[in-house]
């Protein structure tokens, strides 16, 4: 009996170990896993710091690059085929206008000229004969016509003749400097073969192409600064001929810029405009760096309810460290200013600044 009882008693005693031990085991665990949700928050959690949009003055001043051409360039086509007997013209050398560059073979032309003068003076006194002999009935009404009319004939092919002779000489369109030389003497040419280039390059176009913002705060007549890369310490002046009413693929517009060759420009060169000073107004404005993705995809954090909320805006030109939004914000807008790398959209914030 008492034996029983001892072997009772030790089973409770042990009984109540394993209990006590269960509910510290328990108890720890529930400890651990409140520790670990609390540091699972923490790590979900981004520290970040805030802004908010800014109403700012802005001047719209920008630059862009581009490129030069030439003022004007024309091809030499000589209107004539044959084989050409003188080259007057070298590359890089100036002609003017109106200079023979080309001369070709006429012998044919000028032997066809001579006859066609030989039978005009025998058909004239032909003419002279037989309007002596109409009043007396030796010869008819007739007769007389057919020689006044084959005279006339004879004197429009002397015409188109010497018409085809004047393109026997190849004559410069313009004054310019030789470019691209493409004939030498004996060579036989056809129209409309090309013999080479004239190009004036005491102007020169720069052309740029500009988004459809900046075409709009610019007009023709307006005047801009243009720096070359040869030639990066000298400003040269320039004004808009021309802003093309149509875009290319990517959505710019062709704008060309007039000025004078100081003498030592090519065409296709490169360098930048500046267009400054153009206007200022208020506009709302972000730093540059609250920007997630490109300019053509463009979103902030907005942080709100304690979240950082990704959202698409709408930014324009910027100047300096600023960027001007056109649609998308408002002022009141709370936006995340630095911390962007380690969000995503949707994700629980910290504001340190406050």
């Amino acid at each position: 009996m008492k034996k029983g009882l001892r072997i009772l008693t030790i089973l409770s005693i042990t009984i109540g170990v394993f209990a006590v031990i269960g509910w510290k085991l328990t108890d720890n665990k529930k400890k651990i896993d409140s520790s670990a949700a609390k540091a699972q928050v923490r790590n979900t959690t981004v520290m970040v710091s805030s802004t908010f949009p800014e109403i700012t003055l802005m001047k719209k001043d920008f630059n862009a690059n581009g490129s030069f051409r030439a003022f004007k360039e024309v091809a030499i086509i000589s209107e004539a085929a044959g084989r050409v007997t003188q080259v007057n013209f070298e590359n890089g050398k100036q002609v003017q206008e109106g200079n023979v560059l080309v001369t070709l073979d006429a012998d044919l032309l000028l032997n066809q000229i001579a006859q066609v003068k030989f039978n005009q003076e025998k058909i004239k006194k032909d003419v002279q004969r037989l309007t002596n002999l109409l009043p007396v009935g030796g010869v008819s009404q007739q007769q007389l016509d057919d020689a006044v009319n084959g005279l006339e004939n004879l004197k429009f092919q002397q015409v188109s003749l010497e018409k085809q002779l004047s393109f026997s000489k190849v004559k410069a369109p313009l004054t310019g400097i030789i470019s691209n030389k493409m004939v030498e003497k004996g060579s036989f040419i056809t129209p409309p073969m090309k013999l080479g280039d004239i190009v004036q390059t005491n102007k020169l176009f720069f052309q740029t192409y500009l988004t459809a913002e900046q075409i709009s705060l610019i007009k023709v007549g307006f005047n801009a600064d243009v720096v070359t890369d040869v030639m990066p310490d000298q400003n040269l002046k320039g004004f808009v001929t021309l802003i093309d009413v149509k875009s290319d693929p990517s959505r710019r517009y062709l704008v060309e810029l007039l000025i004078t060759n100081p003498g030592r420009l090519r065409p296709g060169m490169t360098g930048q405009v500046s267009f400054n000073d153009i206007a200022s107004s208020e506009i709302l404005a972000i730093p540059r760096i609250c920007l997630v993705g490109s300019s053509r995809n463009a979103s902030v954090y907005v942080i709100e309810n304690g979240k950082a909320v990704l959202r698409n805006i709408q930014i324009g030109a910027g100047t300096g460290s600023l960027l001007a939004v056109l649609g998308g914000l408002q002022k009141s807008d709370e936006i995340v200013l630095t911390g962007q790398i380690n969000l995503v959209d949707g994700a629980p914030i910290i504001v340190k600044n406050k």
